[in-house]
């Protein structure tokens, strides 16, 4: 498992959530990933901006503690009206 792999898992994850429920409201977040194999810690931090619009934007950054100026970013917009 890598940053890559972290984010990807999350982000299907929050795809798959109502818009209006609580794990998509506006704030920071951060979950952290023992992985055993490689026995790397990662940490993955987010956060969700919310527009009248219908919109949130979720940025999200995955880094291992070992290397926090290596981060893997992402942006992912998600539409209340196309729900996605």
């Amino acid at each position: 498992m890598n940053t890559t792999a972290i984010i990807s898992s999350k982000l299907e994850h929050m795809k798959a959530l109502f818009f209006s429920g609580s794990e998509l409201q506006a704030g920071n977040s951060s979950e952290i990933f023992k992985v055993e194999h490689n026995r790397q810690t990662y940490i993955l931090e987010w956060r969700i901006l919310s527009n009248s619009l219908g919109m949130n934007c979720i940025e999200m950054a995955c880094f291992s503690s070992s290397s926090p100026d290596k981060k893997t970013q992402i942006f992912l917009y998600l539409s209340e009206e196309l729900g996605f």
